[in-house]
């Protein structure tokens, strides 16, 4: 979503100057958008704070959580083909983004790269036994098999040693800068025009990190406060945004490999900042040669959790039809609407539901 408001906004804020413009500049006006984005999204998350407006969660029933992050994952997955088989496609956004997505990707099978898809495979044929046997024997294990981090390690060393970003022009993370970014105010100048898709970014992030939330909450028995969630996504946008970072919110995959790793505190949190930490400072140029298909292999295989969601519908069924329909109208509208178009029908048509049942 912040993308799109990047791709729409640039250009037209630069008018027909564009081509005068080199390349640098370009993309230095574009983060600084991206970063004003998350400037405003943190501001608005901060005053939800101070309204105490957490209690808005409580219209995101089981149902729409479950059905909204399953849907989500879908397009994350999606997302990801491009990569996977190697193709040089342009992003689409709006609604039947993963239609669109889907036929793009179909009329240009035939660019497919081998070498791509053979690495792809090769992660997936790897990836998904080995989660399968970490989640089966879990308490067996006395640590989790770090296969992300081997397979990282491996990619790399081969991809490095046939060239194959140069052979077989297999696309790599490239060149990763070390250090901080100077402090620095975002676009504010954007500020007017942005306002409308930002506070939809803002509820849309919201409901992706307490969605999540909830859903390991319910796994794990314990208990969230919307409220605390608002305040700490709101400063951590702010104060990023001055350091020309993007809008942040909870993610799909890297929630489900930190459960599937074992963590169940804020500790799990400070060792995955330190990690980034090192590779920002010291460790980053060593993976200019990381194929992204292994990353968009490593997030496909992490969303297992999310779609064994879909192992809930024959109970919920039995249990409460109307709940089901609510689950499957969520759903179809997030993967046919996106997101945010998606999760807006899901709330509305549970509300509906709730006035149903007390006529």
């Amino acid at each position: 979503m912040t993308g799109s408001i990047v791709e729409r906004l640039v250009p037209q804020q630069m008018g027909w100057n564009i081509t005068s413009i080199g390349d640098p500049e370009l993309e230095k006006q574009r983060i600084s958008v991206a970063s004003a984005v998350a400037f405003l999204s943190g501001l608005i998350m901060v005053c939800m704070f101070v309204l105490q407006l957490g209690f808005l969660s409580t219209y995101l029933s089981d149902p729409i959580v479950k059905a909204f992050t399953s849907g989500t994952a879908f397009h994350v997955t999606i997302s990801q083909l491009n990569t996977m088989l190697g193709l040089r496609l342009p992003r689409l956004t709006g609604p039947f983004t993963i239609f669109k997505t889907l036929a793009s990707i179909i009329g240009a099978l035939s660019m497919t790269n081998i070498v791509e898809l053979i690495i792809s495979l090769t992660c997936l044929s790897v990836l998904i036994p080995t989660k399968e046997i970490s989640s089966r024997f879990r308490e067996k294990l006395r640590t989790p098999i770090p296969i992300e981090m081997i397979m990282i390690i491996v990619a790399t060393a081969i991809t490095f040693m046939a060239s194959l970003d140069e052979c077989y022009n297999v696309q790599v993370v490239g060149n990763i800068p070390t250090g901080f970014p100077k402090l620095q105010l975002p676009a504010l100048w954007s500020i007017p025009s942005i306002i409308g898709d930002t506070i939809a970014i803002t509820f849309v992030g919201y409901a992706v990190s307490v969605s999540l939330a909830m859903i390991y909450a319910d796994k794990h028995r314990y208990k969230i406060d919307p409220n605390q969630e608002l305040l700490a996504h709101g400063i951590s946008n702010t104060i990023a945004s001055l350091f020309t970072c993007f809008p942040s919110s909870a993610s799909l995959a890297t929630s489900n490999i930190l459960d599937s790793a074992g963590s169940y505190t804020q500790l799990a949190g400070f060792f995955s900042c330190l990690v980034v930490l090192v590779v920002l400072l010291l460790i980053g140029p060593l993976f200019y040669f990381l194929p992204k298909a292994v990353l968009a292999c490593i997030n496909v295989t992490s969303l297992r959790q999310m779609f064994l969601q879909f192992q809930d519908l024959p109970e919920l069924w039995r249990v409460s039809k109307m709940d089901f329909m609510v689950w499957v109208v969520t759903w179809l509208a997030v993967i046919m609407l996106n997101a945010d178009l998606g999760l807006a029908v899901g709330v509305v048509f549970s509300m509906v539901t709730v006035i149903c049942r007390t006529q």
